[in-house]
């Protein structure tokens, strides 16, 4: 199971350079049998083991902008940092309810795509604090708001949005997990390596299936486990779980 998650996940992060987070954590929780506090270090872990592949991959193709990159990292990483430190103690059931939300907006930005020729600088901004933000407190890398954020700012494309994309969600997972002050066990860095794998085959199957699809059907899968989620929160609550 670990092995399908893992590969799952990081072909996510090569076909739309998002979602890896987002799907590690709830299935974590329904697959894999982790608590959320344990999935949100099981998405951290997945998120930075990916991006840095997917990162080295698109580097050696020309397709990173490191210098785009940059003021990202700077504003993202101490964010995930503190976020992630001082939020170690957000009750469990909070925790879900959050990523439930989380996973709700992610899938309906997917839907609505940002016309980076419209939209406000400012609103990349905000954007690339709220990635920060989701890493240190969810386990959520938060590609959905760093690719647009992106071609809102620097007008990058699409594929070298997705591939600087990977840098700074490197950077915002490895920063959580120090804020967190937790080094992942030895089967998370397993679950990691087999996202590592997906990478692989992720880049293998981009241009055999169209943009389009892709957003729609990783959108379908966030409104599931946003759904799923927040059922498990309900009933959590009511039997005081």
């Amino acid at each position: 199971m670990i092995l399908l998650v893992g590969l799952t996940v990081g072909a996510l992060m090569a076909l739309v350079g998002a979602g890896v987070g987002a799907l590690t954590v709830p299935l974590s929780v329904h697959l894999l049998g982790y608590n959320y506090h344990d999935a949100t270090i099981a998405g951290l872990v997945v998120v930075m083991v990916s991006g840095a592949v997917n990162s080295l991959l698109s580097a050696r193709r020309g397709e990173v902008r490191f210098r785009a990159a940059l003021p990202f990292v700077l504003i993202t990483t101490p964010i995930a940092l503190l976020v992630g430190h001082f939020g170690k103690s957000i009750p469990e059931a909070v925790t879900a309810l959050l990523i439930s939300l989380v996973l709700l907006i992610f899938a309906t930005s997917l839907l609505r795509p940002v016309r980076s020729e419209q939209a406000k600088s400012w609103k990349g901004w905000l954007g690339a604090a709220f990635a920060g933000a989701s890493a240190g407190a969810l386990g959520l890398g938060g590609g959905f708001v760093i690719v647009p954020s992106l071609r809102i700012i620097t007008r990058l494309s699409i594929a070298s949005s997705v591939a600087t994309g990977s840098v700074i969600l490197t950077g915002n997972a490895a920063a959580a997990l120090i804020g967190k002050g937790e080094f992942p066990s030895l089967e998370l860095w397993l679950l990691g390596g087999c996202a590592a794998f997906g990478v692989l085959l992720g880049r293998m199957l981009t241009k055999k299936i169209s943009a389009r699809v892709r957003q729609f059907g990783l959108a379908a899968m966030l409104y599931l486990f946003s759904l799923i989620t927040l059922l498990d929160v309900i009933t959590r609550l009511r039997t005081g779980a």
